[in-house]
């Protein structure tokens, strides 16, 4: 039997904190400031669980959305 990887995508939240006088700066600053998405240590691999790159508290990354898988390719042993 052949072995295959397969690949698909989520939609993932993120939030953060930030101090603002309105909605608008409060948006332009999270924007600027947020950080990069970046994969941690986690299920056997390093490119299994998602983190933001940035060690404050007020960041968030949680799923909204189950994974839709609509690729693959065969993993050659």
């Amino acid at each position: 039997m052949k072995e295959y990887e397969v690949i698909g995508h989520a939609t993932v939240v993120c939030s953060m904190h930030v101090k603002a006088n309105d909605k608008t700066e409060a948006i332009q600053k999270a924007n600027e400031e947020f950080g990069a998405l970046t994969n941690y240590v986690g299920m056997g691999g390093t490119a299994h669980m998602l983190g933001v790159c940035d060690s404050s508290d007020d960041r968030c990354v949680f799923p909204d959305s189950d994974p839709e898988f609509d690729e693959c390719q065969e993993v050659e042993r």
